[in-house]
């Protein structure tokens, strides 16, 4: 995996490597796993490529407690969740939530096993047990309570061909979060990530250009192993996943 150095506003230097696609950097004012992600505006941090510095993201419309992000490494902004090829669906119990196939086929990409009411942010703070379950050898994105599932998501993880494209395994927690970020020399970027594993490994949708258009080729391979080290999600679920998702909420990684 390509590391990289960026020099960040306020003496903040940080390596990230993450799915070798973008940075995602923090403002100064975010505290890492403390606080709700929330829907946030459009972040309008600017990266430099190649290892400059950074300036700090200004607040654009940011509820309190949503991390800011930069767009990329070369400058792109970030944009306001809803934005893109893809809004959020709803979830009802049991409702199949689909994402682009090949050749415009539909495929299944989520479900959920409790209602919608009880998958919202400040409901899953109050279950004691909540926690991630991420099943590779399944492609697969378990939300748990104990052993209760509640919600299951089709994912894509690192290729796992060599140590640079391969997701970590073992016991993490849920970090910070934003809308976007784009990485200029992979020409691919994400929308609504959330980190994982400090700033170097993430959930985020399918890859996207810089425009925010779904790469097709790349959705396509949603369910197998395609990814620099990240978990990819259809957007919908990635979109829920930002929204909902506890700050310090436990994510197990395994085989």
């Amino acid at each position: 995996m390509r590391r990289m150095r960026m020099a960040v506003a306020m003496v903040l230097s940080l390596t990230l490597a993450g799915c070798g696609m973008g940075l995602a950097q923090p403002s100064p004012a975010t505290q890492s796993g403390s606080q709700a992600g929330g829907a946030a505006g459009a972040p309008s941090g600017q990266g430099q490529p190649g290892g400059g510095s950074a300036s700090a993201a200004k607040p654009a419309g940011q509820s309190a407690g949503s991390a800011q992000g930069q767009g990329g490494n070369d400058g792109t902004p970030g944009s306001a969740p809803g934005a893109g090829p893809e809004a959020a669906q709803g979830h009802g119990a049991g409702a199949m939530q689909q994402t682009m196939g090949p050749s415009g086929g539909m495929r299944a990409s989520s479900e959920d096993f409790v209602p919608a009411s009880q998958l919202t942010m400040e409901a899953l703070k109050q279950r004691k047990n909540l926690w991630i379950d991420c099943n590779l050898s399944q492609q697969r994105v378990y939300i748990k309570d104990g052993d209760q599932v509640l919600k299951v998501m089709v994912t894509s993880s690192g290729l796992d061909t060599n140590p640079d494209n391969s997701t970590p395994r073992g016991t993490f927690q849920i970090g910070q979060r934003d809308t976007w970020f784009y990485n200029a020399q992979e020409k691919e970027g994400g929308m609504y990530w959330v980190s994982f594993k400090g700033l170097e490994f993430l959930f985020h949708s399918v890859p996207m250009d810089q425009n925010q258009q779904i790469i097709q080729s790349e959705a396509d391979k949603l369910g197998q192993k395609a990814s620099h080290g990240c978990l990819r999600l259809s957007v919908p679920d990635a979109k829920w996943f930002y929204d909902n998702i506890p700050p310090e909420t436990k994510v197990v990684i395994h085989d």
